[in-house]
């Protein structure tokens, strides 16, 4: 059982779930096979029946396979219906099915995850600044949804749509001279793109800003007020190449997703670029897409991730379970994005939903 969700829903049943245990001696003795016997004698001190009941379904659960050991363990001695229980608690939780709503309801983290050496610290209100460029006007409804979803995260959103490369620049510059008093900083881009670059709306000739350009804005010594704290920035376009030709994506030796440093795409940036995530919707070589509904396909699925699962996994994570999300639904078709996050000087996790403000 680890993964938080359904495990803190055993928590919270755990008191009505062990009324259908029997501690018979033959369930003590298959106990003692079990990876974490260890703990069972210092168990079976305790005076309270109820009280050695819940320890030892707390205790011997962490993991999906010792969960599913217990359960056996539990049919073994002839209790049928404890064990469905437990093993319907040890599933995984099931990605929830898109919708194209523009208010998606964040789940709220239950623990808070901010500062020390472990975590980014997280814990200003607001959050930090989002700042989302849309140079599409039929993905609207995606910005609104995603401004949605950043406030009820406790992020301070603005939109910016129908830029050229020229106001989107304009932007930018005032952001990095602002004091970002924020514990963060999130940029977005919505619209076309190709060659590593974004392109402003209407897609004049010339109109494009390079991603390094981009992010290099709020570098280290550009940048001061946001020294030492996360930034993300989020590329969803596409990245073929001009003249059109296919470049295959690149993959770790045990990975489907690709995660390594920005070095990846220029070396000049490891050095002055800290604490810094790029997300792109997808491998290069590979189109972005959208559909009439106003959502892109990688927007929907990242979405989703990131209001169902954001309150227990660090940012990293929920692109790692969008990028398999995507990978079941699209392999082997046009629309297989491969999404990516490269990163530099990241030392800590980051999660977007850390906690209660």
């Amino acid at each position: 059982m680890n993964q938080e969700g359904p495990r803190l829903r055993f928590k919270q049943n755990i008191n009505e779930y062990i009324k259908d245990v029997e501690l018979s001696d033959q369930l003590v003795a298959l106990l003692r096979t079990h990876p974490s016997s260890d703990q069972l004698d210092d168990i079976l001190k305790q005076k309270e029946l109820e009280v050695k009941k819940r320890q030892i379904f707390l205790q011997f659960t962490h993991e999906r396979y010792d969960c599913d050991l217990l359960a056996d363990m539990l049919q073994k001695s002839g209790q049928d219906r404890a064990a469905d229980k437990l093993r319907q608690y040890n599933k995984s939780e099931e990605p929830w099915s898109y919708t194209n709503d523009i208010k998606l309801d964040v789940v709220n983290a239950k623990t808070l995850r901010s500062g020390h050496s472990t975590y980014f610290r997280m814990d200003s209100k607001p959050r930090g600044r989002a700042v989302i460029f849309c140079t599409i006007p039929e993905l609207r409804n995606e910005t609104l949804r995603w401004q949605s979803l950043l406030e009820q995260i406790y992020f301070r959103v603005e939109i910016h749509q129908g830029l050229t490369c020229d106001g989107i620049n304009t932007v930018l510059n005032a952001v990095v001279d602002d004091r970002n008093e924020g514990d963060s900083l999130i940029v977005m881009f919505l619209g076309h793109g190709h060659d590593e670059k974004v392109q402003g709306s209407g897609e004049a000739p010339g109109d494009e800003m390079s991603i390094k350009t981009i992010v290099d804005k709020f570098s280290e010594d550009k940048c001061p007020s946001l020294r030492n704290k996360p930034k993300i920035f989020l590329f969803n376009c596409c990245r073929n190449k001009w003249p059109q030709r296919e470049v295959p994506a690149k993959y770790l030796a045990n990975s489907k997703l690709l995660v390594v440093n920005l070095e990846s795409i220029d070396t000049s940036w490891v050095n002055v670029n800290k604490r810094t995530y790029v997300i792109y919707a997808c491998a290069e070589g590979v189109e972005s897409w959208y559909d009439e509904t106003g959502l892109t396909i990688f927007g929907q699925a990242f979405s989703h991730t990131l209001a169902q699962y954001a309150w227990y996994k660090h940012l990293t994570e929920l692109i790692m379970m969008t990028h398999s999300r995507l990978e079941s639904e699209f392999i082997g078709s046009k629309y297989e994005l491969r999404p990516e996050i490269k990163m530099n000087s990241v030392d800590r996790q980051l999660y977007l939903n850390p906690g209660l403000p």
